[in-house]
């Protein structure tokens, strides 16, 4: 799949593949995801196509800096490894200005949804490397692994205290329960509605609620509700009233309404 725009080039090979940006912040950038914590495949498919673009392509390199980037802060293995995690707890119990500060010495960063300068939307933050001379790829992507796995034992902590306090457990059933009513009925949904509702029904499994709504389901919505996933498969204009609609009607078609009639 190829998409274009301002002389710039991005290339897909396929759901779950690896995407090639040509002219976007550097000139050529390689772009691995897959879903779940699996950091050592997405490391190992990028640098699959790396080898092979080596072999057509001179990168600008130094012996003393590694790869020479547009950002100075990516020079040395130009890579950045980032991971998508979920932290409603630490955000209802407040603790997440000690989790920036945490991680921010251990040498990583958390950011928004799309990483540097973007929003948190639905209580999902990306942790990833703010380091990257004088380290390879192998030891930033273990390092980053035992940073994410300690923020989502923090994570499951803050949970567990939350959902024991009685008088703060009654106001969580009641915003899962809201938030899933409203997938279940909305006639419009902006992404960052959308993202809040979907981020208590996931805290609502874990709590032991909505048995029918499988978190499959979940992961496909979490990505189909983006504005350029539903802007590509309905047309619509990121954002514009047409595409809420539609969001909010296939909201209803997965989480409530099947009548072929809404």
């Amino acid at each position: 799949r190829l998409g274009s725009g301002r002389g710039r080039r991005s290339a897909v090979a396929g759901p779950g593949g690896v995407g090639l940006l040509v002219n976007e912040e550097d000139h050529l950038r390689i772009q691995s995801v897959v879903s779940g914590f699996h950091l050592q495949s997405a490391l190992d498919s990028a640098t699959g196509m790396d080898r092979e673009l080596e072999d057509a392509l001179d990168y600008a390199t130094s012996d003393r800096h590694g790869y020479l980037t547009a950002c100075p802060t990516n020079t040395g293995t130009g890579m950045r490894a980032s991971a998508l995690v979920h932290l409603p707890g630490l955000v209802l119990t407040g603790e997440m200005k000690k989790v920036h500060q945490a991680v921010g010495e251990m040498g990583m960063v958390v950011r928004g949804w799309f990483g540097e300068g973007s929003r948190v939307v639905g209580d999902y933050y990306q942790i990833s490397n703010q380091r990257t001379l004088g380290r390879s790829e192998d030891d930033l992507v273990a390092e980053l692994d035992r940073v994410v796995e300690r923020v989502l034992e923090l994570e499951l902590e803050a949970r567990e205290r939350v959902v024991d306090a009685k008088p703060q457990r009654r106001r969580i059933e009641d915003r899962i329960h809201r938030s899933r009513s409203i997938l279940a009925v909305a006639r419009m949904l902006t992404v960052e509605q959308a993202m809040a509702c979907v981020s208590d029904v996931w805290l609502g499994k874990w709590m032991g609620r909505f048995e029918d709504v499988s978190g499959s389901a979940l992961h496909r919505w979490t990505v189909f509700a983006q504005p350029a996933h539903l802007g590509f498969e309905a047309e619509a204009l990121p954002e514009s009233e047409e595409a809420q609609w539609l969001r909010a009607r296939e909201a209803r078609r997965w989480f409530g309404e099947s009548s072929p009639a809404q």
